[in-house]
């Protein structure tokens, strides 16, 4: 294997608060635990995608890739 990637998912912050749905607030905490044991491997060639969302339709082929404004994180960490 030459290069692990792992799927995640934006806002999978440790201490993010999303008190409106307490079942989402728990799985974005665990990925973003994962993200985290990924990420302190260095030895590890990785990259952490985290789209925003999935759309239910036809795929285009094509991606749209933004910086984010007030996220700590950056939706895309390659290593």
């Amino acid at each position: 294997m030459r290069r692990f990637l792992l799927l995640s998912a934006m806002g999978a912050e440790p201490a993010k608060n999303h008190p409106a749905d307490p079942l989402v607030q728990t799985s974005l905490r665990a990925r973003a635990r994962a993200d985290q044991n990924l990420l302190a491997h260095p030895a590890l060639d990785c990259t952490v995608v985290r789209p925003g969302s999935f759309r239910d339709g036809p795929g285009t082929g094509l991606v749209h890739l933004a910086a984010l404004q007030n996220e700590p994180i950056a939706p895309l960490r390659t290593r």
